[in-house]
């Protein structure tokens, strides 16, 4: 492991303390290839895991806020989120990080499973993030928290899929701007 990689056994979530895992048990080729686990979450609100319809195991884990995470580092550039559903709590326990407007977010963020995904904007812009989504490739600016929730609601552009968003401060404006289309 680089020596710029921390790897912890823990959750992230808005508070430290313990919650319940739920690994569903997935039937077919991803189970085969062992990815039974690539939609595991914490998040309650997470239809797709906390369906009655889905088989899951469940097991304990200890939690953490990203805040007591960043606070190990003397500067933290990038965080990629990926909790399936769990975002919008990740980014309450790292308002501190948010704050600073210096970290740029890659988050995946799935509508299907986050009920308050469109309140994940509302952390950001009023710090002056941006947020951009990509689509085919190329970043997609999506200049207010409004534009952020209709390409949540809607999650397609030109035929694709959008889930994956950068939230990029105003000081690392300029590594997007040249690039991005208007949304």
């Amino acid at each position: 492991v680089s020596p710029n990689v921390d790897v912890r056994e823990v959750a992230v979530s808005n508070s430290t303390g313990f919650a319940k895992l739920r690994i569903p048990r997935i039937k077919g080729l991803l189970s085969s290839i062992g990815q039974r686990d690539a939609w595991a979450s914490i998040e309650r609100s997470n239809a797709v895991v906390y369906s009655a319809n889905v088989e899951t195991d469940e097991i304990e884990v200890s939690t953490t806020t990203l805040d007591q995470i960043a606070d190990a580092f003397p500067e933290v550039d990038f965080v990629k989120i990926d909790v399936e559903g769990h975002e919008l709590a990740v980014l309450q326990g790292g308002q501190r990080l948010v704050g600073k407007s210096r970290t740029i977010f890659f988050i995946e963020i799935i509508k299907q499973q986050n009920s308050q995904a469109e309140l994940i904007g509302d952390l950001f812009y009023p710090q002056g993030y941006k947020a951009y989504c990509c689509v085919n490739g190329s970043p997609v600016l999506l200049p207010t928290a409004a534009a952020f929730t209709d390409m949540l609601l809607d999650n397609v552009r030109d035929g694709v899929a959008v889930n994956n968003y950068f939230f990029v401060p105003p000081s690392r404006l300029g590594l997007f701007q040249s690039t991005a289309a208007p949304a």
